[in-house]
């Protein structure tokens, strides 16, 4: 579980780390609202991430960029050097790849593929007609 994606703000390249420090961070953001966000499993958090997805990508991306920015700075014991007010400001702005990228790099770090399965994508078979009957049956 690590990842890590480098984005311009202000002039500076800025490191952001997807790591256990990150994954805490986004947990505490998602799971405000339960005393302790020790037991939230991936699967959970996941789930929570894309309903946030749902809900408001830009926002996501915002916590995205804290999270990671936070990933890089607690592994030397520092406090996160961009504040999430700064952040906001660098997600109104970015670029489309930019932030697609650190995307990517979450999704990776996670440990989930979203390469599009070829399977999935193959048109559909034509149902014989004994499977349409059998489809009506069960309806």
């Amino acid at each position: 579980m690590k990842g890590i994606v480098h984005i311009h703000f202000n002039g500076k390249k800025e490191r952001l780390q997807f790591n256990r420090f990150a994954f805490d961070e986004l947990k505490t953001y998602l799971f405000k609202d339960k005393p302790s966000t020790m037991l939230v499993t991936e699967g959970e958090l996941m789930k929570s991430v894309i309903h946030r997805w749902k809900e408001n990508e830009s926002l996501l991306l915002k916590q995205l960029v804290f999270a990671g920015i936070a990933g890089d700075s607690y592994i030397t014991d520092d406090e996160p050097r961009l504040t999430k007010e700064e952040i906001g400001q660098f997600i109104a702005h970015a670029k489309y790849e930019e932030l697609l990228e650190v995307w990517k790099v979450f999704i990776e770090a996670s440990g989930l593929d979203l390469t599009p399965d070829k399977d999935a994508q193959a048109e559909p078979e034509e149902q014989t007609d004994d499977e349409k009957k059998k489809v009506m049956k069960t309806s």
